[in-house]
C-alpha cells in the first residue's frame, strides 16, 4: 500500500489511553512480464548466505590489515585454519619472508605467530587444491 497521508492522535479517558493511527493510500500490485520474471529468478540465485557474507567480510578485514603491514593475531590464525583463502596466501608468504630476515631475538608476538603458523597454513592449501 502506498501511503499518501497519515495522522495520529491519542485518545484517553478513565485512566486509560489509546494511540490511534490512520493512514490513507492506494493499493499497488506489480505484474511482472515474462522477461522480468526470468531476470528476477536469475537474481535470486545470487543471494548470499549470511555465513558466506561473514566469511567474506572477515577476509576483507584481514586483507586490509595485511596491506597496512599488520600481521594476523592468534584468533585470525584460527580463522585462517578453518577458512582457507587462496588470495591471501601470496601476501602471507611475502610477510613471512620479511619477518624471517629479522631473526628470532627481535620478533614481535604476531611475527612469531606468522613464522610458526605459515607452514601449517600452506599445507592446508596443498590439501585444498590436490
Amino acid at each position: 500500500m502506498l501511503v499518501k497521508k497519515n495522522d495520529f492522535d491519542e485518545i484517553s479517558g478513565k485512566g486509560k489511553s489509546m494511540f490511534m493511527i490512520s493512514a490513507v493510500g492506494m493499493d499497488v500490485s506489480i505484474n511482472y512480464s515474462v522477461k522480468a520474471q526470468r531476470k528476477l529468478e536469475n537474481n535470486i540465485s545470487k543471494i548470499v548466505e549470511s555465513e558466506e557474507l561473514k566469511k567474506e567480510l572477515a577476509k576483507l578485514q584481514i586483507q586490509k590489515a595485511l596491506s597496512s603491514d599488520k600481521l594476523p593475531d592468534s584468533e585470525q590464525w584460527i580463522y585462517f585454519f578453518n577458512n582457507y583463502f587462496n588470495d591471501l596466501t601470496n601476501n602471507l608468504i611475502d610477510k613471512f619472508l620479511d619477518v624471517y630476515k629479522i631473526g628470532n631475538k627481535f620478533r614481535s608476538e604476531k611475527q612469531t605467530l606468522l613464522i610458526n603458523n605459515i607452514s601449517s597454513y600452506l599445507s592446508i592449501s596443498n590439501k585444498k587444491f590436490s
